[in-house]
């Protein structure tokens, strides 16, 4: 059997030498960086002085890769589903607090009850769910939906934000829609948040990466390939700054890099390269600052904050879809977003904690019905070459789930090409 190259030592390529190597193959995973997650790692911030993650990532209870993969290097004790399901939100305008609560199975009962529903619905509002079902490829969420409803601004916004990355004016009415199917329409049991325990890469990387060296892993950071060699139909090696890598006739390549530095490498691929971004603000306590019903985050609505996450005694805030916020100076973002904290969650010390500012300038493709189109499928044009990450055709959004998704099925094709 030949050897499995992995090019991208972020979740997709993580994913895909783990189940490579769970099927008994070589591996050898590069990373350009020096270290393995991507965009879904922790690290040591000297200025707060603690472990943060270098974004806000949240699982739902229906993501059965990302449990398989837990399973697979054996974490899944360190991460936590929150049960029952339920979705704190605060719109601070009017001053206004309510929790949708989803209970019993496929048929969302939840609806007719006030106390679970979104604040200022009725139960009838929610048949423009069904609009999104019978959405065309060509259709963004507001084109399906009733955008004067109060709806648009409580429900709408805040899972196109989240899960797409991108606003509702602009987000893929279809892929939302599979999104709704696969948690809400599921009922409770499928949209509990799933919360990671010590962070990000202690639950994700570090023990992937210990999974992979119980299998003699060949791990190379600091490697980052400039040029694939092709001929006819296959690979037959690839580049970097002073050595050549020769693929054999049995090895496959599966490249799991973000989508623009791909359609350098391989620009017949054609992926979609616009992004957008996301922008984490982190703030240090003594303690914990909050009590959230038990659940560490919450929604913002109609500001700039978009979800607040407590981990502990840092307060973590997300904007997403935040291109707009790239070039703020991060000093003027840090106390902007404080002081809407301040408002929004009755803080009382409003004097400003230490904290961090982490711009993502290109977290995910926009899921746009134009960029949805371009994503690409896993198998290329060459034999032995296969594609994996979150802009690619995993029939999810650009999510963890997704990612993980991508470098599991990149991988069994990649284990099938002998």
């Amino acid at each position: 059997m030949g050897t499995i190259h992995v090019i991208g030592g972020g979740l997709s390529g993580i994913s895909s030498a783990v189940r490579a190597a769970s099927n008994g193959r070589k591996v050898v995973l590069y990373e350009a960086t020096e270290h393995a997650g991507g965009r879904c790692r922790s690290f040591f911030d000297s200025t707060l002085g603690c472990v943060i993650d270098n974004g806000n990532h949240l699982l739902l209870s229906s993501n059965t890769n990302t449990y398989a993969f837990l399973d697979l290097v054996n974490a899944r004790d360190r991460v936590r589903e929150l049960q029952p399901a339920r979705f704190n939100f605060i719109e601070p305008k009017n001053n206004l607090r309510w929790s949708i609560k989803p209970f019993g199975g496929w048929i969302p009962f939840w609806i007719f009850f006030n106390n679970r529903r979104v604040l200022g619905t009725k139960y009838f509002d929610y048949i423009e769910i069904f609009k999104l079902r019978n959405a065309n490829a060509n259709d963004c969420v507001a084109d399906c939906v009733d955008t004067n409803n109060v709806l648009f601004d409580r429900l709408w916004q805040p899972i196109c934000r989240a899960v797409l990355n991108t606003d509702a004016y602009n987000a893929s009415a279809q892929l939302l829609w599979g999104f709704m199917r696969l948690s809400f329409f599921k009922g409770e049991k499928a949209c509990r948040p799933v919360v990671f325990n010590q962070g990000l890469s202690d639950a994700l990387i570090e023990p992937a990466i210990s999974y992979l060296k119980k299998f003699s892993t060949e791990i190379k950071f600091k490697s980052r390939v400039q040029k694939l060699e092709c001929k006819s139909e296959y690979v037959c090696g690839f580049h970097f700054r002073d050595t050549v890598v020769k693929i054999e006739k049995n090895d496959a390549v599966i490249l799991a890099i973000p989508s623009g530095p791909c359609s350098i490498l391989c620009p017949e691929l054609d992926p979609p390269i616009q992004n957008n971004s996301i922008v984490n603000v982190h703030y240090r306590f003594d303690h914990a600052l909050l009590e959230f019903e038990k659940i560490p985050i919450i929604g913002l609505v109609n500001t700039k904050t978009h979800w607040v996450f407590q981990k502990k005694n840092v307060l973590s805030v997300t904007i997403s879809d935040a291109n707009e916020f790239l070039g703020c100076k991060n000093s003027d973002l840090a106390k902007s977003i404080w002081n809407e904290l301040c408002a929004s969650l009755s803080i009382q010390d409003k004097t400003l904690p230490p904290w961090r500012v982490i711009k993502e300038k290109n977290a995910t493709i926009a899921q746009t019905p134009a960029e949805v189109r371009k994503r690409v499928p896993t198998i290329t044009s060459r034999r032995n070459l296969f594609v994996a990450g979150d802009w690619t055709q995993t029939g999810f959004p650009a999510t963890i789930e997704g990612s993980i998704a991508s470098g599991e099925r990149a991988a069994q094709l990649a284990c099938g090409v002998t």
